[in-house]
């Protein structure tokens, strides 16, 4: 038991490292909680380590391994549960025919959106055609380095795949998902109408969770699929990032 206990350990190690050196060519060694694989890494490092010294016979003090086991299994059972919610809202099927269209902003790049931002915007557009009586909500501030804001993208690039400008509403004031719900919600007269978030399928479960929390009392979220690369760190991080929301009263 102690010895796939710690080959476990081991792989588990090696793959949290070698992961993370794949999103640092895919993306940058910058990327925000990228640390988390590294430091991840050496954790399971360290149980192959301990697994390795109780092979040998050689004891493993009680006040270590107690306490580490009961803070990974309470940790683990709690991850678990977070990421079972997150990947149930992922997949849930948007409101037919919502009055707003709310398309949570990310990351422009030069010119142009980045990759995440380019499929929300992919998924809010085929919405928006099928349902040409909703209006949509472009959200999102400009950040230092980007040319202009993300709702401004967000509102071109939805015109160029043939959505009326008049049916946009821009938001540009925004720079948390707190923000580009409360924001939003100025344009919304009756908090009871239907309204659908657009965002990335990691974030649907915190994006509605923010809405509702915010005060509107029937809305759905629409995934959009974040890429094969980058969708173990977003849903990883995203875990994170609910638990902040929690503890400061978001959701």
């Amino acid at each position: 038991m102690i010895l796939v206990a710690g080959i476990a350990a081991v792989l588990i190690a090696v793959a949290c490292l070698a992961y993370y050196i794949v999103l640092g060519f895919w993306v940058g060694f910058g990327v925000n909680f990228g640390m988390i694989w590294p430091a991840a890494s050496a954790v399971f490092a360290g149980i192959a380590a301990l697994c390795r010294r109780a092979r040998k016979g050689r004891r493993v003090p009680a006040w270590l391994w107690i306490p580490g086991l009961v803070l990974m299994s309470v940790g683990a059972a709690g991850f678990l549960w977070i990421e079972s919610r997150i990947l149930t809202a992922a997949h849930e099927k948007p409101a037919e025919s919502a009055a707003y269209c709310i398309i949570l902003g990310c990351r422009v790049e030069a010119s142009h959106p980045s990759l995440a931002l380019r499929y929300r915007i992919d998924t809010a557009a085929e919405y928006l055609l099928e349902h040409p009586e909703t209006i949509a909500i472009a959200s999102g501030g400009q950040g230092d380095d980007e040319p202009i804001s993300e709702a401004q993208c967000i509102r071109d690039e939805l015109v160029a795949r043939g959505i009326d400008s008049e049916r946009i509403l821009i938001e540009e004031r925004s720079s948390s998902t707190k923000e580009n719900i409360l924001y939003s919600m100025e344009y919304i007269p009756d908090p009871s109408e239907p309204v659908v978030i657009v965002t990335s399928d990691y974030h649907v479960y915190r994006g509605t969770g923010i809405a509702r929390k915010s005060g509107l009392t029937n809305v759905s979220g629409l995934g959009a699929n974040p890429g094969p690369v980058m969708a173990l760190h977003y849903y990883v991080r995203e875990a994170f990032a609910i638990v902040k929301d929690y503890l400061v009263g978001n959701l």
